[in-house]
């Protein structure tokens, strides 16, 4: 910008010439800057801002230019052929889509040949390198349902050939009309007919000999498996008849369950099998018989088993235990007359395994053990009570034959019986109103517990199907959470929890909207470059990106305008003045400035004369005092008081400062000594009211108004330091 003044003022010598150039020199930028957008936008705000510039006609047949190049070009995407995209680029061979257009027509000319190609060939690979390299073509649709017919007419034929029967190939056949494989479904169909035809005729005649000539037409055939079985079969049927042994037959069957001989080795299996039969049947009766007799022990049975087995095995046996058990009979009968321990003592001695041992001993036992087994009985009945089981019960009445409590254990038993069918019968209904009706019907049943568990079970899992239909229909995120926190292993808990962590994600997006907006309104109070940069760096595609963009564009260009240390614009007399004393580019670009011109004419003219009037004041006052002490002084005193003015005159005129403000330093220069620091080099920076001092390792600089000279340094980008 420094620049540009300085060529204006060398180039023009009056004010009106260079206010005219600037004018001039604006509208030319103007233009310029239109030209480098090219948008219709651009021209618009170029003849908003210059509606009779020099380029204003120009701007107008360029809008109408872009207006026709736009509207060429949408209805050239909106047909989107070959056709339209050739008469855009004939009609606007200058347009601002030419590189577009002539893309897109690339793009359907090699796509038209691709599918053509892909066509010719006519192929899955064809359609699916089309598909491949052309995922946005115009025949995309019509690739995918090439490829698609395709892989389905070779996904019939796999499956017909897996299956490899005529029924498989018949449906591929009448599915497929126009298939690939026809003429080898076909030709498969017809040879599998003729082996069909062999087969059919080899079972009809079903001799081994017809297998074989069937297996030596068709190794490989459909039932070559099948004729292999049947040969087998038949030899194998020569050895089962030579052997001729059950084992044999058997062993046929297990191998051959619908062989060609099953019937024949069926019924002479069955003949063997009778004929083992009835020898086991005679043995096994005969075995029977002796052990029930055994079992019986007594005179009948062996009597009876002497007169229906009279060749039996254990005659010999049967007549020795009849003769013992005579002889125990009448020893039993003595001591049973008796009826003394003394005489069962001695029957036991004569026949310690009779036949009537329990009895001796039992009644040997009730007469000397009556008041024992009393005693038992009442402490048995006592542990009965207390276990109060079915088992207990059973096992009192089991244990005594003539137990003194029968009754009332009986009456328990039934009870309890009673109860555990009623609850068996609730268990297997396993409903509310079972487990109800039993515990209404057997107040004081053994399972009520668990007829209240099974019933209290069932109502949660009815209460907590009507609370997730309850949540569903809510459908928010208290009743998910209420649902979890009452069912955390529920039947729907894994869903509640899907659908509460779908609401409260919901929630956190608004959140962070929410948020975001307040962010921006943070961003939009501080308005400056450095929170918009650091937005778009944070957010390159946040909510606000086009405004923070437009605004730190916005701010960018303030920065180049150089101000007064107090804010306000320079003069142009300013300008010139920095044109001829531009400090050195080390600080930059200059930003502020403060120095000579900056203070009114009559405010420098007022300063000379108060500082002179003092300076000769105090002059003449001190001369007059040495004067006093030094009598010949007074001959000089003229002089002394010009030499004082001179010096004061040349110490205001020295004295004068120039300061700079630049991108990357600060430069002043005083009594035509220079000083520059770098932001980078300041050590400290104190302020007092309207002053700060700068300092650094080398140097020190004081800069006056504060207030505004604050919001300048805090706002150079290269400037660390915040004050």
């Amino acid at each position: 910008m420094n620049t540009v003044y300085s060529v204006l003022v060398k180039q023009h010598k009056t004010y009106k010439e260079y206010f005219n150039s600037i004018e001039q020199f604006y509208d030319e930028h103007a233009w310029a800057k239109a030209i480098s957008s090219n948008t219709k936008i651009s021209y618009e705000n170029y003849l908003k801002e210059y509606p009779n510039g020099a380029y204003s006609d120009e701007a107008i047949n360029i809008i109408d230019a872009i207006v026709a190049d736009k509207k060429g070009w949408e209805e050239a995407q909106n047909s989107d052929s070959e056709e339209a995209y050739e008469d855009y680029l004939d009609n606007f061979q200058s347009g601002n889509y030419i590189k577009e257009a002539t893309s897109r027509l690339d793009e359907l000319v090699e796509d038209r040949e691709s599918w053509e190609n892909a066509k010719s060939i006519d192929n899955k690979e064809s359609y699916a390198d089309y598909l491949k390299n052309n995922p946005n073509g115009k025949y995309y649709k019509q690739a995918l349902t090439k490829q698609e017919k395709i892989i389905n007419d070779e996904k019939a034929w796999e499956k017909a050939k897996k299956e490899d029967t005529q029924k498989s190939y018949k449906k591929y056949l009448t599915e497929q009309t126009n298939g690939f494989f026809r003429d080898e479904a076909n030709e498969r169909l017809e040879v599998m007919q003729k082996d069909e035809e062999s087969w059919n005729q080899a079972l009809k005649t079903n001799i081994q000999e017809s297998y074989q000539k069937y297996l030596d037409s068709y190794k490989k055939g459909l039932h070559a498996n099948q004729a292999k079985e049947k040969i087998k079969d038949f030899r194998e049927w020569i050895t089962t008849k030579d052997t001729n042994t059950k084992s044999a037959y058997e062993k046929y069957l297990e191998n051959y369950p619908n062989g060609v001989f099953k019937q024949e080795a069926s019924k002479r299996l069955q003949e063997i099998n009778n004929n083992e039969e009835a020898l086991r049947k005679e043995k096994e009766n005969d075995e029977e018989a002796w052990k029930k007799a055994s079992i019986q022990n007594t005179q009948t049975s062996y009597e009876k088993y002497l007169t229906t087995n009279p060749n039996g095995i254990y005659v010999n046996d049967a007549t020795q235990k009849l003769d013992e058990i005579i002889q125990d009979k009448k020893a039993w009968n003595i001591a049973k007359e008796k009826d003394t321990k003394e005489a069962y003592s001695e029957y036991l001695k004569r026949f310690p395994k009779g036949i009537y041992q329990k009895e001796v001993n039992a009644r040997f036992n009730e007469i000397s053990n009556d008041e024992k087994l009393k005693l038992e009985d009442e402490n048995q009945w006592k542990e009965t009570k207390k276990s109060d089981t079915i088992t207990a019960y059973e096992k009192y009445l089991n244990n005594y034959k003539k137990p003194i409590y029968k009754n009332e254990a009986t009456q328990h038993l039934d009870e309890l019986r009673e109860d555990k069918t009623a609850w068996e019968k609730a268990k297997n209904i396993n409903t509310v109103v079972a487990y109800k009706n039993y515990i209404k019907d057997y107040p004081k049943g053994k399972f009520i517990p668990q007829a209240i568990q099974k019933r209290d079970n069932l109502l949660d899992i009815i209460e907590q199907d009507n609370m997730w239909e309850r949540t569903e229909r809510l459908d928010t995120k208290d009743s998910y959470t209420k649902y979890l926190n009452r069912y955390p292993n529920g039947k729907y808990s894994a869903e509640a929890q899907k659908r509460l962590n779908r609401i409260i994600q919901k929630k956190k997006d608004l959140e962070f909207i929410e948020q975001h907006k307040k962010y921006w309104k943070e961003i939009q109070h501080k308005d400056t470059k450095e929170v918009y940069a650091n937005y778009l760096e944070k957010y390159p595609n946040g909510m606000f990106k086009d405004k923070a963009r437009k605004r730190l564009d916005e701010l960018l260009e303030k920065e180049k305008i150089i101000l007064n240390f107090d804010g306000s614009p320079l003069s142009k007399k300013d300008l010139e003045y920095i044109e001829k004393n531009m400090p050195s580019n080390k600080i930059g670009r200059i930003i502020a400035f403060a120095g000579n011109f900056n203070e009114k004419l009559s405010e420098r003219i007022s300063g000379i004369f108060a500082l002179l009037f003092f300076s000769l004041f105090g002059t003449i006052l001190v001369v007059g005092l040495l004067a006093l002490i030094i009598p010949h002084l007074k001959n000089y005193i003229i002089y002394v008081i010009f030499i004082g003015i001179f010096l004061v005159l040349y110490h205001f005129i020295m004295g004068i400062n120039d300061s700079y403000i630049g991108e990357y330093g600060i430069y002043t220069k005083k009594r035509n000594q220079e000083t520059i620091i770098l932001f980078e080099d300041i050590k400290s920076i104190i302020k007092y009211d309207n002053i700060i001092v700068i300092q650094s390792d080398t140097a020190s600089i004081k800069l006056k108004t504060y207030h505004f000279l604050k919001n300048i340094l805090n706002n150079c980008k290269n400037n660390p330091w915040k004050i």
